[in-house]
């Protein structure tokens, strides 16, 4: 066990050293002095190879500034705080492709005029999450207001009326639903609700909602469901492989609603990442601890990933963090 904490602990110094390379080059070399906002198309020297600004990654460059100002003490320094509110600002002007119409642009000149719009809520779910940040940071209640009223305008967009996105049903078009949607949406009712009950009882509901839409895409028992039950399918009746997504947010799924049995299934602890082997209820959404090391693997022990999307096979040592993630799934249960 001890050393179990020493190696997490040499784990957790590089990660914060890595921050803090990370965070330096994108303070000298990122930020537009003459029209606000952010530079990120940068070479690995820092220089700018391309000034259009992406509305997407404004809005993670201001809320990571304010997330680590917020969290972090040795982040807490007023250029971070100003920089962050610069590139809030420039996103206030700049965004929104009609104001006060709420669709924002995907990508703007330098200067802020927009050069292509997105006919998807994700530029608004990223302006949301920025706008939410700078209010805990800042206390200045326009930004709060701007984060509900843009999340208000997501949700009628994806729960009553699409057509404000510019996407028309066409005739003939197979019924979908991606998965990002409700990733997306349960990452805005997280970020809008922590530490507000009102806001947080407003969104328990969608929450659930979320949640239920995110578990559909978990395949059942290796079944193929039909296509009437299941909108994730293609039109040939198989599902949509995507790996990276559902490892984003099982956490945040298992704590809404009725989504709480899919708690046991946020760590696959025999391959890693998202559940390869599904657990239904009779098996009350977990795996037994001592299968659940089992599986892991020991300390040490070299395990092969199977390739995907037809690359090779990766061979990996198990780290002895695993144990802990192997568990996570049967840990958190009693939390709820």
């Amino acid at each position: 066990m001890e050393k179990e904490r020493e190696t997490l602990q040499a784990w957790k110094e590089r990660v914060g050293q890595e921050l803090d390379r990370v965070m330096a080059f994108w303070m000298e070399h990122s930020h537009d002095q003459e029209h606000g906002g952010f530079f990120t198309c940068l070479g690995r020297d820092g220089r700018v190879y391309d000034d259009l600004k992406y509305v997407w990654l404004q809005g993670r460059q201001v809320w990571m500034y304010c997330h680590l100002y917020r969290k972090f003490e040795r982040f807490r320094r007023p250029e971070l705080l100003e920089s962050a509110k610069a590139g809030g600002e420039f996103l206030l002007r700049s965004a929104r492709v009609a104001p006060p119409g709420k669709k924002c642009a995907f990508v703007l000149t330098r200067d802020g005029r927009p050069v292509k719009v997105q006919r998807t809520i994700f530029s608004e779910c990223f302006y949301t999450m920025a706008m939410n940040e700078l209010w805990r940071v800042t206390g200045e209640a326009h930004y709060q207001i701007e984060a509900v009223e843009m999340m208000d305008q997501i949700v009628h967009w994806v729960r009553e009326d699409p057509s404000g996105l510019g996407r028309p049903q066409l005739p003939g078009a197979p019924a979908s639903e991606p998965m990002a949607v409700p990733m997306m949406l349960l990452n805005l009712v997280e970020q809008l609700g922590e530490s507000d009950e009102e806001l947080a009882g407003n969104y328990a509901e969608l929450g659930d909602w979320c949640a239920q839409r995110i578990l559909q895409h978990v395949q059942v028992g290796g079944r193929r469901p039909t296509p009437a039950a299941r909108r994730d399918l293609g039109t040939g009746g198989q599902g949509n492989p995507h790996p990276s997504g559902p490892q984003w947010s099982p956490s945040q799924t298992g704590r809404h609603g009725e989504a709480r049995p899919g708690r046991g299934m946020a760590w696959d602890p025999r391959e890693g990442g998202g559940p390869r082997e599904p657990l239904g209820p009779g098996a009350g959404g977990r795996v037994p601890e001592s299968q659940a090391r089992q599986r892991a693997g020991k300390p040490g022990q070299t395990q092969v990933l199977p390739g995907l999307c037809g690359q090779p096979s990766t061979q990996i040592s198990v780290p002895p963090q695993c144990f802990t993630l192997a568990t996570w799934g049967t840990q958190v249960q009693s939390r709820g």
